[in-house]
């Protein structure tokens, strides 16, 4: 005997019970047949489903903003949308398999897998994409904590470490997050320039109204700075042969040119 239950209610129970895994209250709709005229109202609804879920993405996209927290938050978010998109993906299968006489309706519900997948896809790389900004920001904070400690090597070490993360956000790259963790990179190694140079300056120290260069072992500041890692910072940044050419400049103009005059 055919279904008296009305396909859009058919349909609406079928995608909960795919979506949410809520099953009807109603005894008539569990023991209803499915009718190959509730195939295209199901597909209608998964379609508007589906855009659902892009219409989130891209509200997502456009709300970026440099708080860590918030996109670390979303990224669980992300994991629930993708397990939903599979149990979607999952039903229209099963749905396309009522019979050999919808064999247009499974040919396009299996199109609208392939339209899944490629969704799920695309949430699994996006959230990829925040663990990895997740990492860069965590990076970024070691690198100002050591530089302010005066741990220049490892601030150093850290910042490379940051900047190789922050390359790989390929697709991302031109987002607003991306930019303020780039802005915040250069800043931090123009800082740590200019603390390597005040701290090369104060380590060897050339008076030509004296006519002396004086070289130090080792300063005080936040900790003990000594010579050998100011030349181990200078050589990781590539600076280290222009420093050594400005001290054989002192050193003529101060030393030798004078007793050779």
């Amino acid at each position: 005997m055919p279904s008296q239950v009305p396909d859009e209610q058919l349909a609406q129970a079928v995608l909960r019970s795919a979506k949410d895994g809520v099953y009807p209250d109603s005894e008539e709709v569990i023991t209803a047949e499915v009718p190959p005229t509730t195939l295209p109202i199901l597909l209608q609804l998964l379609d508007k489903a589906r855009e659902e879920v892009k219409i989130n993405i891209r509200e997502l996209s456009r709300g970026t903003a440099p708080d860590i927290d918030g996109w670390i938050s979303q990224a669980k978010q992300l994991q629930g949308d993708i397990e939903e998109s599979r149990a979607s993906a999952r039903g229209i299968v099963r749905q396309s398999e009522v019979g050999k006489s919808l064999e247009d309706q499974v040919d396009d519900a299996s199109s609208k897998v392939d339209l899944l997948k490629g969704e799920v896809s695309f949430n699994e790389t996006l959230a990829e994409t925040l663990g990895r900004i997740q990492r860069i920001h965590q990076l970024l904070h070691s690198v100002q904590e050591a530089a302010l400690g005066d741990r220049l090597v490892d601030a150093i070490v850290w910042l490379e470490n940051a900047q190789k993360e922050i390359g790989m956000l390929r697709a991302f790259e031109n987002t607003r997050i991306a930019t303020v963790l780039k802005g915040k990179a250069a800043d931090l190694h123009k800082a740590i320039v200019e603390t390597i140079d005040d701290c090369w300056n104060a380590l060897i120290s050339m008076d030509q109204s004296t006519g002396r260069i004086k070289i130090k072992h080792e300063i005080q500041r936040a900790s003990l700075v000594d010579v050998h890692t100011i030349v181990m910072a200078l050589t990781k940044l590539g600076l280290v042969n222009s420093r050594i050419n400005e001290l054989y400049q002192g050193f003529d103009k101060i030393i030798l040119a004078p007793r050779l005059t």
